[in-house]
């Protein structure tokens, strides 16, 4: 088959560079290169319509942006940058639907964070869209089904219909949006269109959501993200109630809680079962009555929050706290050695630091590392990891304790 060059207007982002980086290393590149003879041999040519063999099903039809430049042996050359337009068959174009896609996700700056095994998981349901300038992503009030990667390009988040002169804030490569609808589980309140062309990776929300779960890195790069979009919409809307709950939650930094304890407080009638039964569990009383928060008559005790991203987890060096496979944190006190890392890193000051009890010495015992054991250890709220219920929440009489999903939960109170 043939590959005809013509002097016309080129089909726009596409160049010789990206084309050349597009099939680097793949069974493609051969057929490159005779697009490139066929280019070659159209810039030394007298009438510029050569006719080059292409083998099937790539046949392109390659558009020149401008003359070639003469060298000073006087040899027509394109220089490897140069804009060109390419109209491809379907079976080239099918190749870039199938491994540039794959390609562009495995390569964006925070799939590292995701480790290759849920990469490979993700590609499958991940697609590549282009988008033109002045085109819209997604819209005000639209389900918020799909989280979005700015791969290349610069996109405008607006709140308001029709679009404002100015945008609430600007996402360029590198970047999501549409984040923070999927994880406050609401319709859009923004839209994003694009200020240049750009090319977006989508991912459904329900993947992007376990994508979070699973990843402390990915979480620990996002969280500080989706907070200033949060804050950013929220600098721009009038004091609803709904707004001043997502404020509360922005404050807060609930959105980075897995599970929230609260109090609901027109049911709590002050007869401390619930510590009652948590210091009888645990040998010591876990819960206090300390409250972090207050909304309306919804009072949030400090206790331990199950945090997407725990900043209590990085620091022990002798792994005495971890993360369960259900989303609880827990501390092991025979591992720990009292250092507080845990409870510096905690964002929500759960953590305590309390007296280790004094075991009687025992004559003649050769184990010396019950006599050497720090002073204090870490202590906090683990939701009665390892049982089947939690003892606070069972032993009360009112249902007045409970563990919530914080943002779906704190949207719907009443704030007066």
């Amino acid at each position: 088959m043939a590959a005809t060059v013509a002097n016309s207007p080129p089909t726009p982002g596409i160049t010789a560079r990206l084309l050349r980086r597009l099939v680097s290393g793949s069974a493609v590149a051969r057929e490159l290169a005779a697009v490139d003879a066929a280019v070659e041999a159209a810039s030394d040519a007298p009438n510029p319509a050569p006719q080059a063999v292409i083998s099937d099903p790539l046949e392109p039809l390659i558009y020149r942006r401008k003359p070639p430049r003469r060298t000073g042996n006087g040899r027509a050359e394109w220089p490897r940058d140069t804009t060109i337009g390419v109209r491809f068959q379907p079976g080239l174009r099918r190749w870039l639907t199938t491994e540039y896609g794959p390609l562009a996700i495995r390569q964006y700056r925070r799939a590292r964070y995701l480790g290759a095994e849920r990469i490979e998981a993700l590609v499958e349901s991940l697609t590549l869209q282009h988008v033109a300038a002045g085109t819209g992503l997604y819209w005000l009030n639209e389900p918020a089904d799909m989280v979005f990667f700015v791969r290349r390009g610069r996109l405008a988040i607006h709140c308001d219909l029709p679009l404002p002169a100015t945008p609430v804030t600007t996402v360029g490569a590198g970047d999501l949006a549409g984040e923070m609808e999927v994880i406050l589980n609401i319709p859009r309140r923004t839209s994003a269109v694009a200020l240049e062309e750009s090319e977006i990776l989508c991912l459904p929300a329900r993947l992007f959501l376990d994508a979070l779960r699973a990843s402390e890195p990915l979480r620990d790069s996002l969280i500080p993200v989706m907070q200033h979009h949060l804050t950013s919409y929220l600098a721009h809307q009038p004091p609803t109630k709904e707004n001043r709950m997502l404020a509360f939650v922005a404050a807060g930094g609930f959105f980075n809680a897995g599970k929230l304890m609260v109090c609901e407080l027109d049911r709590c009638i002050d007869c401390h079962a619930c510590e009652e039964a948590c210091a009888g569990r645990h040998g010591i009383l876990r819960l206090t009555h300390r409250t972090a928060a207050r909304l309306g008559a919804v009072a949030i005790p400090t206790t331990c929050k199950a945090c997407l991203s725990p900043g209590c987890l990085s620091g022990c060096k002798k792994e005495a706290i971890r993360l369960l496979d259900d989303g609880r944190i827990h501390i092991d006190p025979e591992r720990c050695i009292g250092c507080q890392a845990c409870a510096k890193g905690c964002h929500f000051g759960v953590i305590e630091m309390v007296e280790r009890e004094v075991e009687p010495a025992v004559a003649g015992d050769a184990d010396e590392t019950t006599k050497k054991k720090p002073k204090k250890h870490a202590v906090k709220c683990d939701q009665c990891a390892g049982y089947a219920f939690q003892a606070c929440v069972h032993e009360c009489p009112t249902g007045a304790l409970r563990f919530v999903d914080p943002v779906n939960y704190l949207l719907r109170v009443n704030p007066t």
